[in-house]
């Protein structure tokens, strides 16, 4: 029998046992499993039994192409005696089910083995960049000698340099306070003559231990940061930084900015693994992208929609509409395609939204 709600204890010990091997985990996730939860649990229960489980949260994602409503999936989790029944697909239904049912676009998640999403639709989306900071660098960075751990009375100056991002989730002040909290997380502040100015943060939980996978702030006195954790982080050779993946638009003063102007080396990466829950939602923001409305039509033929323009016509399935919307790592190939073949032009596409590190559930 499937149920959506708030958490229950048999399903957080459930996905512990099953995500981390011990209790506790749920502390991590505060939006989910907190005091005042903002997502929803979904469980399967097989003669009384809660046997399969999964959270979810519904976050709007701001960006300068425009914003999206999407849905986060995470903690997915089955007994191991209950495995290779199907109960994992069936909450994965129950939670886009409702996602869709609340407007998003389409879910995200994360997993280290793709292959049991990929039969269920889920591909690559979305952008970001991955900066290497080698040691060697510390000897240039700016001094620390401003940079201190961060209290809890920072929070509300943090979560307003975390506002100051063009690509972030619209997530609240107590949201901000709570995930800043959360177990494993080594948050830093530039406080300086002006007061606190720039935040790191790294680690969350048993992950991103050489992450700095969210920040905020003045990029000297962020780069001031960095070299803070160097000198805390002893037995660390590499530092990554996690932004999001920015094109022509680059700003050269920002800190991504920087650190390409200073050759650091960096890799794209995706967002997430995703799967398009409203086609409808898909075309009309790919209507909207258009230069030429009133040229773009579609219609539907069997499981494909075929999208039609001066130049000719495109069959299109669901994977092909999210990838034209948030493209992985950005790559326009497969929208030029469709811009050459239909005679249309999608300026404004792909979208770019970012999640921070904090962020995930």
């Amino acid at each position: 029998m499937l149920e959506i709600g708030l958490h229950t204890p048999e399903a957080r010990e459930l996905m512990s046992q099953a995500l981390r091997g011990k209790l506790g985990f749920e502390h991590e996730y505060p939006t989910v499993f907190g005091e005042r939860p903002r997502g929803r649990v979904v469980t399967w229960k097989e003669a009384g039994r809660t046997s399969s489980a999964c959270a979810f949260l519904v976050r709007d994602l701001r960006c300068p192409e425009g914003d999206v409503r999407l849905g986060l999936i995470g903690s997915v989790a089955t007994a191991e005696d209950q495995r290779g029944r199907g109960f994992a697909t069936r909450v994965l239904e129950g939670a886009e089910s409702e996602l869709a049912a609340r407007g998003c676009l389409a879910s995200l998640l994360w997993a280290d083995d793709e292959a049991f999403y990929a039969t269920r639709g889920y591909t690559r989306v979305g952008a970001e960049e991955d900066f290497m900071l080698d040691r060697l660098l510390r000897p240039h960075l700016p001094s620390p000698k401003y940079v201190r751990p961060a209290r809890k009375s920072d929070a509300a100056a943090i979560h307003a340099l975390y506002r100051n991002h063009s690509r972030r989730a619209l997530r609240s002040s107590g949201e901000t306070a709570e995930l800043l909290a959360g177990p494993g997380m080594r948050v830093l502040v530039h406080d300086g003559p002006r007061g606190v100015d720039a935040y790191t943060c790294l680690g969350r939980g048993g992950d991103l231990g050489a992450v700095v996978h969210e920040w905020g702030g003045v990029t000297e006195s962020l780069l001031a940061c960095i070299a803070g954790t160097f000198d805390e982080r002893q037995s660390v050779e590499t530092l990554f930084v996690m932004a999001p993946l920015e094109g022509a638009d680059l700003d050269p003063t920002s800190l991504p900015g920087r650190l390409r102007e200073a050759g650091i080396p960096s890799a794209p990466g995706v967002l997430a693994l995703g799967r398009l829950l409203r086609p409808d939602l898909a075309l009309g923001m790919l209507r909207d992208a258009c230069t030429t409305p009133q040229s773009f039509a579609h219609t539907r033929h069997g499981e494909r929609w075929m999208l039609c323009g001066p130049a000719g016509t495109v069959a299109a399935t669901e994977t092909d509409l999210l990838s034209w919307i948030l493209a992985p790592r950005a790559e326009r190939a497969a929208l030029e395609s469709l811009e050459s073949r239909t005679g249309l032009c999608f300026p404004g596409l792909p979208r770019r939204p970012f999640l921070w590190g904090l962020d995930s559930i």
